[in-house]
């Protein structure tokens, strides 16, 4: 006479050797993930407000990743001619301010010191 069981049958053994293939491949990415980690070095950066933290982030990108993109490269440009027009009229109200010699005088005299 011929025992037919409830709990084990052909169905069962295909899900389990599905739900160990899917065990094991989920096992191998947690030890991938966590060797990753492992290499990932993490920094915490303190600082005031305005003291360059966000500043060291990007030059770290720039210079250990892939550096700018075309976007970034205009937006870079925009700023750059910005901090010089600024630069050139602060030069120009101090200059009407205070009467200094043009730049020409200041590196002879600077040069006649040397």
């Amino acid at each position: 006479m011929r025992l037919m069981g409830c709990v084990s049958g052909a169905g069962a053994d295909a899900e389990g050797r599905e739900a160990r293939k899917v065990n094991k491949q989920i096992e191998e990415q947690l030890a991938k993930d966590k060797q990753v980690m492992r290499a990932t070095h993490r920094l915490l950066l303190l600082g005031a407000g305005e003291s360059g933290k966000s500043t060291i982030v990007k030059q770290m990108r720039i210079l250990h990743i892939n550096g700018f993109n075309e976007a970034e490269k205009m937006e870079k440009i925009k700023d750059i001619r910005r901090n010089i027009r600024d630069a050139m009229q602060v030069r120009e109200c101090f200059d009407s301010c205070c009467k200094l010699p043009p730049l020409a005088v200041c590196r002879v005299a600077i040069s006649a010191c040397i």
